[in-house]
């Protein structure tokens, strides 16, 4: 327990930082985020019944993890390469949505483990969408060749 707390509270530090840095320091601006934070907040209530083949409930998930997704897609690419907006919507959700239904260890714990795993999602899906396809790049290059004179 005290692991993945003391890794997320870390995370949790560096993602103010780097959304604090994107916001004051960039030209990416910080109103579409500001936005995510109020679509989030206003749909963290709502929730969909998950079940399993069977029809027996299995969980409840909150409409806002999907806003969620939106930030890692829009800020952990360039120009932003940012995972801290992301980590904090993480955060926002799961501390939300276990609040008042969970003991102070869930959340924590609940909280943690959406701050941990959304920062490792949101690095993965930047550092693969910022590689180059060297396909593509063979490609372009036969394209870009004159044609040679026979």
């Amino acid at each position: 327990m005290t692991g993945i707390s003391v890794v997320s509270a870390v995370l949790l530090l560096s993602a103010v930082i780097t959304t604090v840095d994107l916001a004051l320091f960039t030209d990416v601006g910080i109103g579409s985020w500001l936005l995510l934070i109020l679509l989030t907040i206003a749909s963290s209530p709502l929730t969909v019944r998950v079940t399993s083949h069977d029809g027996i409930l299995r969980s409840r998930e909150s409409i806002a993890d999907s806003f969620v997704l939106l930030a890692v897609m829009l800020y952990a690419v360039p120009p932003s390469n940012a995972t801290g907006p992301a980590v904090l919507l993480a955060a926002l959700v799961a501390f939300v949505s276990t609040y008042r239904i969970a003991t102070n260890r869930e959340v924590l714990l609940k909280t943690g483990m959406a701050v941990v795993s959304t920062f490792v999602a949101a690095s993965f899906y930047g550092a693969l969408i910022t590689v180059p396809n060297p396909l593509r790049a063979a490609r372009t290059s036969r394209s870009d060749r004159a044609p040679s004179a026979a």
